[in-house]
């Protein structure tokens, strides 16, 4: 203030002041720079886990003893658990899943049932953990796609293959099996011109004839099951169809020792129609005699009781063929009506009775079921839409 100079004292007072204003201010400089590192560390954290979570391969990161060290979204969802349940865990024990690729080699595909029960196909990939040096080290990276879709699509690509080439063999067969096919029906109906209906030769020519056309429809059916064509309907009577289907077997009935329970369905009131179905005779009628020929060919040698029951109520026709053989086991209860799914491929079946008498079902509008125990035999039900006349309809009463 005096504007005196400064003296000694106060210049190095300054001086001190001064130096420890400069270090303050690049404190607060490096401070600042820490704290825009950090937030940059925990965006980069949140953007790396961001990653790790979306994804939609499960992904687990192992230690070198097999346990779970982290896992993501995706993982957790497939395994079925809570994540706290999943770290620190075997993986086999998480997931039992096997055999793991190596580190660096091509995945492998693996199958496993969920939580669910349902069956799905994993692709398994394995990895080092490459981090940074002193963390993370002997650790790896498992990736899991699940390429279920892909496998079904796969297989009913099959599928549709072997319907393909079905289809080209049913044409081949057509044209060969018709000719002698025709020389017999040909034959039958030149002798049944000549014999008298009195002749008992006349029946079993008839016989011959019906099953000559009978042959024919089925092996034009295979053509009809590639192409899904549908048929002329007209209205067909169930007890009449099921009395001849079962009149074919006969002789087999009696050669195996089997008891045949099939009663006529009886009227619950006089005047009642038949149950009568609006459909082809002839597809149906293949339908019965697969049913009652698989019945058969389940009770083998041993003999048994076969049942065929016969009912309606005012909406459907109900249709039960039951067996005394060995049973369905439960496995493969839902694989039966798939197409060359056969128990009996070994002795000749080829898969295709159940599937063809299922799809000829199904495009009657009706329904084939099949109910089933190891050991109790196998019933199968063919529900078909009833075919009756408005005036009853109109009425409650049922036959």
């Amino acid at each position: 203030k005096d504007r005196d100079p400064l003296n000694s004292e106060d210049a190095e007072l300054i001086r001190h002041l001064l130096n420890q204003a400069a270090l303050a201010i690049e404190n607060a400089q490096l401070l600042g720079q820490l704290h825009h590192q950090l937030e940059e560390v925990l965006r980069l954290q949140r953007y790396n886990e961001g990653i790790f979570e979306s994804s939609p391969a499960g992904i687990a990161v192992l230690d070198p003893a097999g346990r779970v060290v982290s896992v993501n979204a995706a993982l957790v969802q497939l395994a079925g658990q809570e994540r706290a349940a999943l770290v620190g865990r075997l993986l086999a024990e998480v997931l039992p899943v096997s055999p793991l690729p190596h580190p660096g080699e091509a995945p492998v595909e693996v199958s496993f049932c969920d939580a669910q029960g349902r069956e799905r196909y994993l692709q398994l990939s394995l990895a080092d953990f490459s981090g940074t040096p002193g963390i993370g080290e002997n650790l790896a990276v498992l990736v899991i796609h699940d390429v279920s879709e892909r496998v079904e699509m796969e297989q009913a690509l099959k599928e549709k293959d072997r319907l393909a080439a079905l289809g080209m063999l049913a044409a081949g067969v057509a044209h060969e099996v018709n000719t002698p096919i025709t020389g017999i029906s040909s034959y039958a109906q030149m002798l049944l011109s000549e014999t008298a209906e009195s002749d008992p030769h006349y029946d079993i020519l008839k016989k011959v004839e019906r099953q000559t056309f009978r042959a024919a429809r089925i092996v034009n059916n295979l053509l009809e099951f590639a192409k899904n064509r549908q048929n002329e309907r007209r209205p067909v009577a169930l007890a009449p169809l099921l009395t001849e289907s079962l009149d074919l077997l006969g002789d087999r009935l009696g050669k195996r020792r089997i008891e045949l329970d099939w009663q006529l369905p009886t009227p619950e009131t006089p005047g009642t129609p038949a149950i009568t179905v609006l459909g082809c005779d002839g597809e149906l009628q293949q339908v019965f005699t697969n049913l009652l020929l698989n019945a058969l060919q389940a009770m083998n040698e041993k003999g048994g009781k076969l049942t065929v029951r016969l009912e309606a109520d005012a909406a459907s026709a109900r249709v039960h063929i039951a067996d005394t053989g060995p049973g369905i086991p439960p496995e493969r209860l839902t694989r039966v009506f798939e197409p060359f799914y056969s128990t009996k491929l070994a002795s000749g079946g080829t898969g295709l009775g159940l599937a063809i008498s299922y799809d000829i079902v199904r495009r009657h509008g009706g329904n084939l079921s099949v109910a089933s125990e190891p050991g109790a035999g196998a019933r199968f039900t063919v529900e078909l839409p009833r075919l009756v006349p408005a005036t009853l309809a109109a009425s409650p009463t049922s036959a």
